[in-house]
């Protein structure tokens, strides 16, 4: 997915959006994209997206993270079904974007126990 890049009252109605098709929804689900949005800036979509959903996020705080110049704005979550076991950010260029890859899988319910 891709949130608007230059006008917060768009990325805003497109989270808006987002969270209304997905609070139906009970499938594990990965979202990812450039949402735009650091994680501590003030108005930041991509916590307000993680805050109100059953998304969780690479380590917001994690070092080395940064996708676009030195801004992290492209971002993956995972619903609470899943879990992330490495996540790393290439520095090969493709577009003005570096490329994330991350290894993603499903928490046993057994280990719950």
């Amino acid at each position: 997915m891709h949130l608007d890049f230059s006008r917060q009252s768009v990325r805003d109605a497109q989270i808006g959006e987002m969270l209304e098709i997905l609070s139906s929804r009970t499938n594990p689900t990965i979202i990812l994209g450039d949402f735009n949005s650091e994680w501590l800036a003030e108005t930041s979509a991509i916590k307000e997206l993680a805050d109100k959903s059953r998304f969780i996020i690479y380590k917001p705080e994690a070092a080395n993270c940064n996708s676009y110049k030195d801004k992290r704005l492209d971002w993956i979550l995972i619903s609470k079904e899943m879990e992330f076991v490495s996540y790393q950010v290439l520095p090969d260029t493709l577009s003005d974007h570096a490329m994330i890859i991350a290894d993603i899988r499903f928490i046993d319910d057994s280990d719950q126990l």
